[in-house]
């Protein structure tokens, strides 16, 4: 399930590019999304967004992955490319990082209460997908999936895929924390079959 959300997440990332780069206008910044540029230039610093939640929560996107800080929970990181959660001690810090190199120390988390954290993201992330076919059309998300050699998943299928993973996720936490496992590492998810939608 993981290379699953690693995919997923690749997929997502991308698709976010493509709507900084959309001709008729940056969706990020239609949605309510701060351009936050680089104090510091440097070769692999670029653009972060940032994004108020709800009671002063916030979230970022950079290229290389997502982060957030919820009003209440645990502030957490997913990379890109390997999607185990981090979690984040000094949250303020993630205000002013623009490429990896400036991150503050992470935790590497393979707990429920970190999972627990990452949910609040995919369904965050399935929520702006929903904005997007809403404000853009389902044309525009399908055009970016098919441009994108490494899709998985049909570009209007992107929110319905983030909402689906995540349920099956959070079965696995209750199994896991029934079992009284909820402080040891989530192995099931790591064992977990891929689901139908994606490969």
């Amino acid at each position: 399930m993981r290379r699953e959300l690693e995919k997923l997440m690749h997929q997502q990332c991308w698709c976010w590019g493509c709507d900084i780069r959309r001709e008729s206008g940056n969706l990020l910044l239609a949605f309510g999304a701060s351009r936050v540029r680089p104090e510091a230039p440097g070769q692999l610093r670029s653009s972060a967004y940032h994004v108020p939640l709800a009671d002063n929560g916030w979230a970022v996107l950079w290229g290389f992955g997502v982060a957030m800080v919820p009003a209440k929970g645990g502030p957490l990181v997913l990379y890109r490319y390997h999607t185990m959660p981090h979690i984040v001690s000094q949250p303020d810090a993630l205000r002013t990082v623009w490429c990896r190199d400036d991150l503050p120390p992470l935790e590497r988390a393979d707990t429920a209460p970190a999972w627990w954290a990452a949910l609040n993201v995919f369904r965050w992330i399935a929520s702006y997908e929903r904005w997007v076919l809403a404000h853009a059309g389902a044309t525009w998300r399908i055009q970016c999936a098919r441009e994108f050699k490494d899709s998985v998943v049909p570009g209007n299928a992107l929110a319905n895929a983030w909402l689906d993973l995540a349920e099956r996720i959070e079965t696995r936490i209750l199994k896991a924390t029934a079992d009284d496992q909820s402080a040891a590492p989530i192995q099931a998810i790591a064992a977990a079959q891929p689901h139908a939608n994606t490969t």
